[in-house]
């Protein structure tokens, strides 16, 4: 897609879900593969929820180097690292888990591209309106009633539900090597570290899917818009009928069953 396209979409799913904030664009780099520049370069950040935050929020692209980023668990979802041996279970002994046996089952649920070998020298987030490269994929951070908009638009054309399996560990980290990984939209909840740096707040999930399906999702919006189901949604009773959002009524039977 050329920039304006992006723009253009960045701003129909901001206009669809009323997002406060910006859709954010990653993407991971091999060695030797061209970063791009920095808008706002900043020594202080170290971690991927910083990165993301300052995308959906300060509007700003940014960019980690694999030795500067300060997340071990983050930078071994992301195959900026090969996977240490500590990660498979032991380190969240005594601070998330009981033992070593219920630390393995843990770090098993939290995708790793680094789990094979490092794979990727750097990460580049950007806010969907201003992104300078061809993203992977595509997160968005917003409340239930958004999250369940993205839902039905990802699943308009075949119907195929979404499945959730998380840990709340390493959320941003672990959904985009899931979706690198299976080519599928993920649901996850944001990770310690993301309230603690990346503020990503207590109503905020995070949706996260392949690039490819940017414009599959926007015509699952739309469409949802022009049926009246779009964001957000209003309640209200009228008589016997109760109105679900613009457009729609339900009939009073289905309220008796």
């Amino acid at each position: 897609m050329t920039a304006n396209e992006w723009k253009e979409m960045c701003a129909l799913f901001r206009d669809y879900l009323r997002l406060p904030d910006y859709p954010i664009g990653v993407r991971l780099f091999r060695s030797g593969e061209t970063l791009p520049v920095l808008h706002v370069p900043d020594p202080n950040i170290s971690l991927i929820c910083q990165l993301g935050y300052l995308a959906r929020v300060n509007h700003q692209i940014g960019v980690l180097r694999r030795t500067d980023v300060g997340c071990g668990l983050g930078a071994a979802c992301l195959g900026l690292i090969k996977t240490p041996s500590c990660m498979r279970g032991e380190d969240s002994v005594g601070m998330y888990v009981e033992d070593h046996r219920a630390g393995y089952r843990l770090h098993t649920a939290v995708s790793k591209l680094g789990d094979t070998q490092q794979q990727y020298e750097a990460i580049a987030i950007a806010p969907l309106d201003i992104i300078p490269f061809d993203p992977q994929v595509i997160a968005i951070y917003g409340t239930p009633g958004r999250i369940r908009q993205l839902i039905h638009a990802s699943i308009y054309r075949e119907g195929e539900p979404i499945s959730v399996t998380t840990a709340a560990e390493a959320a941003i980290g672990t959904s985009i090597a899931k979706v690198i990984l299976y080519h599928r939209p993920v649901i996850d909840l944001p990770c310690l570290g993301d309230h603690k740096y990346g503020l990503a707040g207590d109503v905020n999930a995070i949706f996260a899917f392949p690039a490819s399906m940017v414009a599959q999702i926007a015509e699952g919006l739309s469409k949802a818009v022009k049926m009246g189901h779009g964001y957000p949604s209003r309640v209200a009773v009228a008589g016997e009928e109760v109105i679900i959002s613009e457009g729609h009524r339900m009939r009073p039977e289905y309220l008796l069953q």
